[in-house]
């Protein structure tokens, strides 16, 4: 059902959406693993702004370009996790800025038909699409010797180059055969106890 894979260093320009805890903590592991980061204020919470000060602290350095259609110009690959509709949000934005590189969505799609309408918003557009769910908790941004277990799970023909950008052993990537939300669901409802 799902392969585990192993990590190679590449550099990219990232751009993340949005840098709220779990936004944090991708942002802090993918500066580790050596990429560049950008993320867009435009529209986000004053909590979530003064992360990026957290982060510059723990010499992590993420530029703000203001908004998506910015970062979309920008970025190889686009994280996206928030709250409320952000993954609708950066799919309607990248599609009117017309993105060709690979969105990461991290959100959690409630079911299978909210997954279905996601997917649905993404016709006709040129982004490449992996799938992804992550489980654990997010990060004390400065410290990785925590002993939390974290789990990336991926899905889509770009998982690989994905579970590629992480070198710094902090997310375990496990690559799925098919949907990464789909199956994050079923691990939940079935397994939870699972070694992934």
């Amino acid at each position: 059902m799902v392969a585990i894979t192993s990590c190679k260093h590449l550099m990219a320009n990232i751009g993340i959406v949005s840098l709220g805890s779990m936004g944090t903590s991708l942002a802090y592991s993918l500066s580790i693993s050596g990429h560049n980061l950008f993320w867009a204020s435009d529209g986000r919470s004053e909590t979530t702004k003064m992360n990026e000060t957290l982060l510059r602290s723990s010499n992590v350095l993420v530029f703000d370009v203001g908004n998506i259609s910015d970062l979309s110009k920008k970025c190889e690959f686009i994280f996206c996790i928030g709250r409320g509709n952000i993954s609708h949000e950066t799919v309607i934005n990248l599609k009117d800025a017309d993105y060709s590189g690979v969105l990461v969505d991290c959100n959690t799609l409630w079911d299978e038909d909210a997954e279905n309408m996601y997917y649905e918003l993404m016709n006709d557009s040129r982004i490449q699409y992996v799938d992804s769910a992550l489980r654990g908790y997010p990060i004390d941004v400065g410290s990785t010797g925590d002993g939390l277990k974290r789990v990336m799970l991926l899905g889509g023909q770009k998982s690989k180059n994905v579970a590629d950008l992480f070198s710094d052993g902090i997310w375990k990537t496990v690559i799925c055969e098919n949907k990464a939300k789909s199956y994050n669901r079923w691990v939940t409802k079935n397994a939870p106890d699972m070694d992934l």
